[in-house]
């Protein structure tokens, strides 16, 4: 994620490409979480325990194929390069470095787990915010050393992910629920049942509860997670030092290496749980691309997003808009999408399937979309990173430029 609120500070330095694809990806990590916002957990983990019938166990072959992780893999390496822009920021300014990014993903670590805590155990900026600090450690290795850092991740992501997809499908044992069942208390509480029950009631303090709980139990699989999300982050920086994701229509060259490389070499990776999935063993793949083939399949995506913000930018405005403002955007879906689903709302929860999933995500895009529109018609900068920024600059930050500013900022943006 270069979510721009959450890597720049200056309301000056935008560029209209980046908000496009920051609007797209954040936007795209809503259909890829709909299944976790709308049932138990443990069954998204055991992913066949989601099928219903035929139509629903295609569904989740082809969400796995074209969705899983992709938008979180695009979301990390425009953090990557966000990281590589305030890196700049902070050698042409002489701060030291990393000791000036700290404080930045510090106060993201404090969102992420507001987020976390306060509406949805699936948030993705503490872990963001934590492989920010080891990307930050690393921007000043060479193209060739993060490349090869990156692929490597990737690569035995890939292997740790299969391996554990193997243990889930072929294991004689008890599935991942029915092991955490046998846990005296906890197994009662992070079961299916009572995951369940807890978010079909309306009970909001019982959902902070299971949060803290399943956040802590998540924390021990940081260690699996990171590397994977550490691996498009090194590809942003690389990216951000060629100058494609500011002005792609500058660099074709860098678009199809990264088309070649998303459809080429991530799409056959991507398409073995298709496959798999005619003998019911897409579940084998889930970790798999999770922990590696996304994120080179996101490559490509990225690259594609580029090009449409090139090629059609009124049709993209309204990503761009939702670009401009999107750590607010974020948390509104999160928002958004638990009172659609949890018992204190509208109570979907365990009773939609995918495609009636979708229907919501649908609204919430509506909503999202409209909202930014109308904001970013008023104001140069979201409320959430209003206040995030103002936090990192102890002081009360303008909502708008000031007008003296709008040359300068139109300059840098052409």
């Amino acid at each position: 994620m270069v979510l721009e609120m959450l890597s720049v500070s200056s309301l000056t330095t935008r560029s209209s490409a980046m908000d496009v694809l920051r609007g797209l990806a954040v936007l795209g990590i809503l259909i890829a979480n709909l299944t976790a916002f709308s049932s138990p957990a443990l069954k998204v983990f055991e992913s066949s325990g989601l099928a219903s019938s035929a139509a629903e166990a295609w569904a989740f072959v082809w969400r796995e194929v074209f969705l899983s992780g992709k938008a979180r893999g695009m979301l990390a390496m425009l953090f990557g390069a966000g990281v590589w822009i305030v890196y700049e920021k902070a050698v042409e300014k002489g701060l030291a470095w990393p000791k000036a990014y700290m404080p930045r993903m510090a106060w993201l670590a404090v969102i992420g787990l507001i987020h976390a805590l306060f509406i949805w155990f699936g948030d993705i900026l503490f872990v963001y915010a934590l492989t920010g600090v080891v990307a930050a450690a690393l921007v000043k290795l060479s193209t060739k050393a993060l490349l090869w850092t990156a692929g490597v991740l990737l690569g035995l992501g890939a292997l740790v992910g299969l391996g554990i997809g193997a243990l889930t499908v072929f294991s004689d044992g008890p599935s991942t629920s029915e092991q955490i069942a046998m846990i005296p208390v906890l197994g009662t509480f992070l079961s299916v049942e009572g995951e369940t029950a807890i978010y079909s009631s309306p009970n909001w303090l019982m959902h902070t509860l299971h949060r803290g709980v399943f956040f802590l139990f998540n924390a021990f699989n940081l260690i699996f997670v990171i590397p994977g999300i550490l691996a498009p982050f090194l590809v942003g920086i690389v990216l951000a030092r060629t100058g494609v994701l500011r002005d792609p229509a500058s660099r074709p060259d860098v678009l199809k290496k990264m088309m070649l490389v998303g459809f080429g070499i991530g799409l056959p990776l991507n398409l073995l749980p298709l496959f798999a999935g005619l003998r019911d063993l897409s579940g084998l793949f889930t970790y798999f691309i999770e922990m590696g083939a996304a994120s080179v399949m996101s490559i490509g995506y990225l690259a594609v997003a580029a090009w449409l913000a090139v090629r059609l930018p009124r049709i993209m405005s309204p990503f761009e808009r939702v670009g401009r403002i999107s750590l607010t955007v974020y948390l509104m879906q999160s928002v958004l999408a638990t009172f659609a689903f949890y018992g204190y709302g509208l109570g979907f929860y365990g009773r939609l399937d995918y495609f009636g999933q979708l229907g919501v995500a649908g609204v919430i895009w509506a909503i999202v979309i409209l909202f930014a529109w109308f904001w970013t018609k008023r104001f140069d900068i979201g409320p959430v990173e209003w206040a995030w920024r103002s936090v990192l600059a102890k002081q009360k930050l303008p909502w708008k430029r000031q007008p003296s500013r709008d040359a300068a900022a139109s300059i840098v943006n052409q």
